[in-house]
């Protein structure tokens, strides 16, 4: 069994620049990187420091902390100032699958009831055995946690419930996802397949999880350049896509949700 590594000490900024240049980074302006450390911090800039460095000549699947002839540090820079407006570009895009699929569920819901969302029979047996309650008691939290907007305010003043299309103006994208997952199978597949043309709610189920994690990696700031997504995407879009050489990349990683 390996010995787990003691936590690396801490450096000041100056340090952490030293440690860069020795390891073979090429730093054109010192003062510059310093303003970049001093700012963003090394530790998140790793990330993006990490194909800058040279491979383990005995493990390919290893990299060395030295870094490849003629790494220069604005190169890193830049590339994370390009991540920075991936993120921005994937969050107006998410926005409007996000604001799409609220409607498309209380309108669905709706016209069962105003308040259907509170009603346990209008789901699917399992996730009312295994997630429902859990489900409606986030919805309470985010509810409380709204009581201050208007909109919330108006309906708890003048109203004795929240119809469905109030109520999840505050769901978050993870409550819209678990509460699709969660309807009936005709339900899911009405949506999936007449509203957004897709073969089955399987498929639609997989989609939104995968914009789930991207929605939250762009919400948290996270690096979603080269990001690894811990859910294998179905190929057959890439290989299906104009360019041919599409089809040849791995599937675990933020394009294949793009091109979604």
């Amino acid at each position: 069994m390996t010995e787990n590594k003691q936590p690396k000490q801490w450096k000041n900024f100056n340090e952490q620049l030293e440690i860069l240049q020795q390891r073979g980074l090429i730093v054109d302006d010192k003062e510059k990187a310093l303003k970049y450390l001093r700012t963003i911090g090394y530790y998140r800039l790793s990330g993006y420091l990490y194909p800058f460095r040279q491979f383990n000549p005995n493990n390919p699947k290893q990299k060395l902390d030295t870094f490849i002839d003629n790494s220069h540090f604005e190169d890193v820079k830049n590339l994370y100032v390009f991540d920075k407006e991936l993120r921005l570009l994937v969050t107006d895009a998410l926005e409007r699958i996000e604001i799409a699929l609220r409607n498309n569920l209380t309108y669905l819901l709706g016209k069962y009831d105003p308040v259907a969302y509170k009603q346990s029979s209008n789901f699917d047996p399992q996730f009312v055995k295994e997630r429902y309650l859990s489900w409606l008691a986030k919805n309470y939290q985010q509810l409380a946690r709204s009581r201050y907007d208007q909109t919330i305010k108006h309906h708890l003043e003048h109203y004795s419930d929240f119809p469905v299309w109030v109520v999840a103006e505050v769901w978050d994208f993870g409550a819209l996802t678990s509460l699709y997952s969660g309807l009936k199978k005709a339900d899911r597949q009405f949506i999936a397949t007449t509203i957004y043309g897709l073969k089955s709610d399987d498929i639609l189920k997989k989609y939104l999880e995968g914009f789930r994690i991207i929605r939250n990696t762009a919400a948290h700031h996270g690096r979603l350049w080269n990001k690894t997504i811990p859910l294998k995407m179905s190929d057959k879009v890439l290989k299906k896509a104009p360019y041919t050489d599409w089809g040849n990349l791995p599937n675990n990683k933020p394009f294949v949700i793009f091109v979604l």
